[in-house]
């Protein structure tokens, strides 16, 4: 079977399974030269675990900064630079990663070891995500580490990773007060030409490919054309403008620009063997989609219906409300076009419990900020929607009656 211009299919495809290795395997700060723009930074990660490993001081610090900026990257970049060390390398340290996405508190317990100052490696623990670490009984873990690392007794240094920049306001008073008040931020530096290069980087195959096996490699002239389709990609007015959009928007992500790479090229196929700009575009559509209206996409008629009651209720002027009231409104708007052969009104119990299930989605949150199941139908509620998000969602809603949407809309969350 042929291709383009002659060339087999299974070459083709060659060619895309390595270009979707790269984009798998390859790290997204690998992209950019971080180290050159975080030369400051790095010494201090530097100095502060040479001084736990070496001196034994017991340390704490955490490193904030936006997603995919390369908080992780620069540490362990820290890290190896610290192993180079002589005298670190001699005295030794053990390396403990725990994320709060997929670790609880009881295995980093299991992972401190007992010891004395004189005599034990020092125990580097990394948290990333330690915002999250902060919520209910997970404060019990950051007091230990930091009541351990404050009294010395054996050589600690415990390093924090979050995007948060209030992550220091989560912590309990008795956490905050051993914590040694030691921040490094960061914020990429690199420019649009830089952002725009490393999706180039992301999408052209390497010169080392050619002296490949010719069973594991594409022919020449495939990666020459495929190459060609990429620059010619990047250089279109179109594609740029949705990479700026993207460059600003996520403030320079480099992980979502991986992303959006990964998802032009599943559209790439034997119809279309090469990159264009549409596939580039629709890559971007699929990765920056609003969570919280995906979400609201997947919910249940009933569902709608209370937050479409919700946002009738702000229009009224409230500021927040609560289920009894939700769904009041509901049910009111729910009689008067029943004649009509419009909604069937479900039950007080049945309501109740779609709302409890906007609430799980965190799509509704308690008007006093805190973090506790929703239980009593009196308490007052906010909706985490901007009327814009509803409007979005009502637009894209196919399964909605037309009249539900109308009174949506008679709610004022059309946009201006």
């Amino acid at each position: 079977m042929q291709g383009v211009q002659g060339i087999g299919t299974g070459v083709l495809l060659q060619v895309q399974r390595l270009v979707a290795e790269r984009l798998g395997n390859a790290p997204s700060t690998a992209l950019v030269d971080v180290q050159s723009y975080f030369t400051a930074i790095l010494e201090r990660l530097v100095a502060l675990l040479t001084a736990g490993i070496v001196a034994g001081t017991s340390q704490s610090a955490i490193v904030v900064g936006p997603r995919g900026c390369g908080k992780s990257s620069l540490l362990r970049r820290a890290l190896a630079a610290v192993q180079a060390n002589k005298a670190a390398s001699t005295r030794g340290f053990r390396l403990v990663e725990c994320s709060a996405l997929v670790q609880t508190a009881r295995a980093l317990r299991e992972a401190l070891l007992a010891g004395d100052r004189a005599t034990s490696q020092c125990l580097v623990v990394v948290l990333d995500e330690i915002d999250l670490y902060a919520h209910s009984s997970q404060q019990l873990l950051l007091y230990t580490l930091l009541d351990l690392v404050q009294s010395g007794n054996a050589p600690l240094v415990v390093i924090g990773l979050t995007c948060r920049l209030d992550v220091t306001s989560l912590f309990e008073k008795r956490v905050l007060s051993r914590f040694s008040r030691q921040q490094v931020h960061l914020q990429h530096t690199w420019d649009f030409a830089g952002y725009a290069s490393a999706f180039a980087k992301l999408l052209r195959l390497p010169d080392e490919d050619k002296d490949s096996a010719k069973d594991t490699a594409p022919r020449a002239s495939v990666r020459e054309q495929w190459n060609t389709s990429v620059e010619a990609v990047v250089d279109n007015a179109s594609v740029r403008r949705e990479l700026e959009q993207l460059f600003f928007t996520s403030r320079g992500n480099l992980r979502l620009l991986q992303q959006v790479a990964m998802s032009a090229c599943t559209a790439v196929g034997p119809d279309e063997p090469f990159l264009e700009a549409a596939h580039v575009y629709d890559g971007r559509i699929a990765q920056c989609a609003d969570a919280r209206v995906s979400l609201l996409l997947s919910a249940s008629g009933l569902e709608l219906s209370l937050v479409i009651a919700y946002s009738q209720l702000l229009h009224r002027g409230a500021s927040s409300a609560n289920f009894e009231q939700i769904f009041d409104t509901y049910r009111a708007f729910t009689r008067r076009i029943q004649h009509d052969g419009g909604l069937d009104l479900y039950q007080k119990p049945v309501a109740l419990k779609a709302f409890e299930h906007l609430c799980s989605m965190e799509l509704f949150r308690p008007a006093d900020g805190r973090n506790y199941p929703v239980t009593d139908p009196y308490r007052a509620m906010q909706l985490m929607l901007t009327p814009p998000q509803l409007a979005e969602v009502l637009e894209k809603c196919s399964t909605l009656p037309t009249k539900v949407k109308v009174w949506a809309k008679s709610g004022g969350t059309e946009m201006n």
